[in-house]
């Protein structure tokens, strides 16, 4: 429709007035942020759907205005409540997350972290001379099922030592590096492992062909992206929480339980110092 049609021109300029209510404006950067929010929501409600719930908020709010209720405490607090989320929203949009890079080397390692798999079979003991005599019995004939039975992996013994098949990613330590080195097809060992000592057997690898990679380049990239702001959101806090010596009650916070009402006493107890402001 043409109002849609002048919607979607009056966007690109975010200090055009798409709305007046009374003298109140609903500007096309309004528009946009509210646009942005309900999308994130999964509302799939038009763009003039969207106009008339500003304007019928706006209506709603000049009449809590025009009562004063935006001095009432409960307004207050969540305003300051709502300006505290945007201000730290802001921050880790523009001074922290701005400075993520995702490099080739890190898309091709995190593509072979989920593409590349293994199949193999474990068995745990306690020692390295118990797993040497394994390895000397399975070479004589004995059946790797068999000696899984006494795995100290009660999981995987269970199994004959089949742990299944595992991505690159799900694998650590000497574990990981011989599974994707070993021979297929032969009993390698002992292997240290967290539990004791370890028996392997690779009885199937694959490894992702690269030339898959530009395909899912853009998926990988937005996954580095988010376990990086998870990173360095992390440890700006540590840094921060040093900094301003964070200090919190925790005795006083387990002793509260699951309960969801204070007492008031609870209700004005000091839960935390962060530099000079109290909680």
């Amino acid at each position: 429709s043409m109002l849609a049609l002048l919607i979607a021109v009056l966007l690109r300029a975010p200090d055009e007035t798409v709305a007046q209510v009374d003298d109140r404006p609903i500007t096309a950067s309004q528009l946009r942020a509210f646009v942005n929010e309900t999308r994130a929501t999964g509302d799939t409600t038009d763009v003039n759907g969207l106009v008339e719930v500003l304007v019928n908020e706006e209506l709603l709010a000049n009449a809590g205005y025009a009562a004063h209720l935006e001095k009432a405490g409960p307004v207050v607090a969540a305003a300051e409540s709502t300006r505290r989320k945007l201000a730290a929203e802001r921050f880790l949009e523009k001074d922290l997350y701005g400075t993520i890079k995702i490099a080739d080397a890190q898309v091709r390692t995190l593509f072979h972290e989920t593409g590349d798999s293994v199949r193999l079979k474990v068995i745990v003991v306690s020692s390295a001379p118990e797993a040497n005599a394994i390895i000397a019995r399975l070479a004589r004939g004995a059946k790797f099922e068999a000696e899984a039975l006494h795995s100290l992996d009660p999981a995987a013994a269970k199994k004959g030592g089949d742990l299944g098949e595992m991505t690159r990613g799900q694998l650590e330590g000497p574990l990981r590096d011989l599974a994707f080195s070993a021979p297929v097809g032969k009993v390698v060992g002992p292997v240290p492992l967290p539990l004791g000592f370890g028996v392997a057997l690779v009885t199937s690898r694959y490894l992702a062909d690269e030339g898959q990679l530009p395909s899912r380049r853009a998926q990988i990239e937005g996954f580095a992206i988010a376990q990086s702001r998870v990173g360095v959101r992390r440890h700006y806090l540590q840094q921060m929480r040093t900094r301003y010596r964070v200090a919190l009650d925790e005795e006083f916070l387990k002793s509260t339980g699951s309960r969801n009402l204070a007492t008031p006493e609870e209700a004005n107890h000091l839960l935390a110092q962060v530099g000079s402001q109290s909680l």
